[in-house]
C-alpha cells in the first residue's frame, strides 16, 4: 500500500471520529482512498512508454476490461475496479498510441466522477461496450 500523506491520515482520523458519531463518512472516505489506490496501483505498475501488452497483462486483476479504438489506431483501454455504480467505479484508462509499428503506452490515469456521462460518446468504439459491466442507475 502506498505511504499516507499526513493530510490523508489527519483526514481518514477526522473521518473516524466524525464517522463514529454520525455513521456515514467513513464508507465516503475508504471510497476515496480506494480510487486514490487504485490509480497508484495502475502507475506503479505501468510507465509511459510500455507496449500496450505489458499494461494489459499489469490490469489483469480489474474485474472489467474494455478496448476503445479509434480511427488513427490509439486505443484507450478502460479497467474497471471497485463498485460496479457508474457514480463510484473506478475507471483506470491506459491510452496507446502507434509508433513505430508498436503501441506504446502515453497516459495512465482514471475518468472521475460519472461514468454514465461517457458512455454517450459514440467516438470510440468499445469492445464490450462500457454500459453492459455497470449495474443500471
Amino acid at each position: 500500500m502506498a505511504k499516507l500523506k499526513l493530510r490523508e491520515i489527519a483526514l481518514l482520523a477526522l473521518g473516524l471520529f466524525i464517522g463514529a458519531c454520525c455513521g456515514f463518512l467513513v464508507p465516503v472516505l475508504i471510497a476515496v482512498f480506494q480510487h486514490e489506490d487504485y490509480i497508484t496501483i495502475a502507475k506503479s505498475r505501468i510507465q509511459v512508454g510500455d507496449e500496450r501488452g505489458q499494461a494489459l497483462g499489469a490490469l489483469s486483476d480489474a474485474w472489467f476490461h474494455s478496448e476503445c479504438n479509434y480511427l488513427d489506431g490509439a486505443v484507450d483501454d478502460l479497467f474497471m475496479y471497485g463498485t460496479r455504480n457508474p457514480e463510484s467505479v473506478t475507471v483506470v484508462v491506459v491510452t496507446s498510441e502507434l509508433s513505430e509499428g508498436k503501441l506504446l503506452v502515453t497516459f495512465v490515469g482514471s475518468l472521475d466522477g460519472d461514468v454514465a456521462l461517457t458512455m454517450d460518446d459514440p467516438t470510440p468504439i468499445c469492445e464490450p461496450p462500457i454500459f453492459t459491466a455497470l449495474e443500471p442507475n
